[in-house]
């Protein structure tokens, strides 16, 4: 018998709003509504009861939902690690009332120019790059306790562009890590699917190159293909429905506020040795999920 069990870092997508409209968005439909059911703050002792130990707060653009400051204080008084997933635009304005209950903030950075970053991010500031260069900077020198990651989702748009990002991180200050993510054709970018496709050889081919450049600055790195996100992400949804990937699809295993009983049983079974390769069961347990006695 396995002890039900919840992923160590869970998700929490609290809005589906965004200012942006990046044709590779894997989060929630804009449309969805905020997070607004006071049961979710009920909801934050018992994902520590299941072994949760770390939330990220997304979405959408997570710093649009106006109880984030109270959430995350919280959060962090139950003892959990606080991560804030955000596209920057509001950052700066909002950083000095977030970061006392911050341990980690990330930012995109999509290519090593304006007109690349563009491309993957069509409603985004022409300014962009150097406002998340910006902030950065910021970060490092004025709120150097929290840990920080850069994540660029690399697509056929911008592939050929990750290369010159190291060098940027660098001069800017450099992140405590650079996450190099393939496209995943989940929610919007399962509409463009054919613009943003990139194959397993050339998306190693680009990131094998980006990462000697981040070698030669001194930057902490990884690659993450798209073949790594089955069976290691837990969403919660704004409504509380609680979605997986699984068979490189996101699909519903129940709602967290209703039955987060059957949310975890559902979870403990997509993560057992019965349900999945070995390999596969010793990639999800290095990611942190608990199965006890199933070792």
């Amino acid at each position: 018998m396995s002890t039900l069990c919840l992923p160590r870092i869970v998700d929490l997508r609290v809005t589906g709003a965004c200012m942006l409209r990046c044709p590779f968005c894997f989060g929630p439909p804009h449309e969805y509504p905020e997070a607004a059911d006071p049961a979710f703050l009920d909801l934050f002792p018992k994902l520590r009861a299941l072994g949760v130990e770390g939330l990220v707060f997304t979405g959408g653009e997570p710093l649009l939902f106006a109880p984030l400051p109270e959430w995350l204080r919280i959060a962090k008084s139950q003892g959990f690690i606080t991560i804030l997933s955000t596209n920057g635009l509001l950052l700066e304005d909002k950083l000095p009332a977030l970061a006392p209950y911050l341990d980690w903030v990330g930012l995109p950075i999509d290519g090593d120019s304006p007109d690349v970053v563009s491309s993957m991010r069509p409603r985004s500031p022409s300014s962009y790059l150097g406002i998340l260069l910006g902030l950065l900077h910021l970060l490092r020198t004025k709120h150097p306790s929290l840990r920080t990651k850069v994540q660029t989702v690399v697509s056929r748009l911008n592939m050929e562009s990750i290369r010159g990002i190291p060098r940027l991180l660098a001069e800017a200050g450099a992140p405590t890590t650079w996450k190099m993510t393939q496209v995943a054709c989940e929610s919007e970018a399962s509409n463009n699917w054919k613009l943003l496709r990139i194959g397993p050889m050339d998306f190693y081919r680009v990131t094998r190159t980006a990462a000697r450049e981040a070698d030669r600055f001194g930057l902490s790195w990884a690659v993450f293909p798209r073949r790594k996100r089955n069976r290691r992400y837990l969403f919660i949804q704004p409504t509380g429905e609680v979605t997986v990937v699984a068979g490189g699809r996101e699909r519903s295993i129940g709602n967290a506020l209703t039955d987060l009983e059957q949310v975890a049983r559902a979870w403990t079974g997509l993560v057992t040795p019965s349900s999945m390769s070995r390999r596969t069961w010793l990639t999800a347990k290095r990611a942190g999920v608990e199965a006890k006695g199933l070792a």
